[in-house]
């Protein structure tokens, strides 16, 4: 069973917040390109909520900007909420693609 990911996309949203540990988490909003076209038969944007621990925490805080093109690889975990089954996606290693200026122009 496969349980990890790769999504490319633009940091939209990074809040920091602390964990019951004490430990940073960085709740890190991606969009990325749709993997296929929609009703309208064009190609759209899904937004992803990332959470990010500790020390990355700490760099996502410094060194995301709005525009800039980042991919984060991590792992699924499953997860309760509110008595619902859901899941989380729990990045492990974050890779800078693009600056926001060399972004704007692709």
């Amino acid at each position: 069973m496969i349980t990890s990911f790769v999504i490319v996309g633009r940091p939209i949203g990074c809040v920091i917040v602390d964990r019951r540990d004490g430990a940073p988490e960085c709740i890190l909003q991606l969009e990325a390109e749709a993997p296929f076209r929609n009703e309208n038969r064009t190609i759209g944007t899904d937004t992803y909520e990332v959470r990010i621990w500790k020390g990355l925490a700490d760099e996502c805080r410094s060194a995301l900007t709005a525009g800039s093109v980042v991919a984060v690889k991590g792992r699924i975990e499953p997860a309760k909420i509110g008595g619902i089954k859901t899941l989380k996606l729990i990045g492990e290693k974050l890779s800078y693609i693009a600056e926001p200026s060399a972004a704007a122009n692709h």
